[in-house]
């Protein structure tokens, strides 16, 4: 082999590698649409006013070992108020000022979470539970991505010290072996493949890849959340079902008011 012929083998070999390695860390952005169930407010027809559904815009970066999923710079949602004339009820939609970033490490299968409640930060550890997919044969073309369907049914847990029963919600994602790690939306991952589409109960949330950039992301998007009170899911779950109480209480136990609930 000439020395000509051995140059351009080490181009093609060094592109190839390249190539090989961009497909396991980039940025996919999603939108999420979450349709609303209000419940509580028989009588009083505010479908012109109250939103059918909430939507949000967010991104994932990742490398192979770990994923940041959080809103996007450019999504904003304003807060939506309603109160009657006779000030009988009040209905206030609108997201924290904290902002929400799941860190999940995929090497030690962990989570760290950082959420707003009622004013106060919150920094949740979680072990990354292994999901029971179902991997079927179907395959549709997304993005560009030859996509394969996997299946999962969730147990959903009450609130800690509520009555309602366990609920069991089915689950469907589409995940593309054209980007070999194993991230996804959300806590939805750990499939062979990224996953680029999850439905949830029936369509009741989508979420959707609307871009897929394959190019390493900057060290300082994959950064650990820092912010809040660190709490295991338990404790938060106590905590959070302890403030509903008191704010049921202090709304719902005005003479004459009206309490109702918004499920997402």
């Amino acid at each position: 082999m000439n020395v000509n012929n051995r140059y351009f083998l080490y181009i093609v070999i060094h592109f190839v590698a390249y190539g090989l390695y961009a497909q396991n860390a980039g940025t996919i952005t999603y939108t999420e649409v979450t349709k609303l169930e209000i419940e509580g407010l028989e009588g009083l027809d505010l479908g012109d006013i109250l939103p059918s559904e909430m939507s949000s815009i967010k991104s994932l970066y990742f490398d192979k070992s770990k994923s940041v999923y959080r809103k996007t710079d450019d999504d904003v949602n304003d807060d939506i108020e309603l109160e009657s004339d006779d000030g009988s009820f009040q209905l206030v939609i609108g997201n924290d000022a904290s902002e929400e970033i799941l860190y999940t490490d995929l090497k030690d299968k962990s989570c760290l979470e950082q959420k707003g409640f009622m004013g106060k930060d919150f920094l949740i550890t979680s072990q990354l539970d292994r999901p029971q997919w179902r991997i079927t044969n179907e395959r549709i073309k997304y993005l560009g991505y030859v996509c394969q369907k996997a299946t999962l049914t969730e147990v959903v847990q009450p609130m800690e010290g509520s009555n309602e029963p366990e609920q069991m919600v089915d689950v469907v994602a589409w995940f593309t072996s054209e980007i070999p790690v194993a991230v996804g939306p959300r806590k939805y991952n750990q499939l062979p493949g990224a996953i680029l589409m999850v439905s949830v109960n029936d369509g009741k949330t989508e979420i959707k890849a609307t871009e897929v950039t394959l190019v390493e992301p900057d060290a300082q998007k994959l950064v650990k959340p820092s912010k809040g009170q660190k709490v295991n899911d338990q404790e938060y779950e106590v905590i959070m079902a302890k403030k509903m109480k008191e704010m049921q209480e202090m709304y719902g136990g005005r003479e004459g008011s009206s309490s109702f609930i918004i499920r997402g």
